[in-house]
């Protein structure tokens, strides 16, 4: 897998994420653990070696979930 295919490919589980949040709210959750989960796999597989991406895509993820949490508890 190229560089730009696995952007590609990470910048669609974030986005999944996201709209997840969006159109099921607090019970996306589980769902979006669970494509967190996906994506430290991903990393681990495909860019173990930090040669693919020097992007922290597990970091992303977690950024997308604290946001969800913090805007859920207001």
């Amino acid at each position: 897998m190229n560089t730009q295919q696995y952007e590609t490919m990470m910048e669609g589980l974030i986005s999944t994420a996201k709209e997840k949040f969006c159109c099921q709210g607090i019970e996306a959750m589980i769902a979006v653990e669970h494509v967190r989960e996906v994506v430290a796999d991903m990393e681990e597989f495909w860019n173990s070696d930090g040669e693919t991406s020097n992007k922290d895509w597990e970091g992303e993820i977690d950024l997308v979930i604290l946001d969800f949490k913090e805007q859920f508890s207001k």
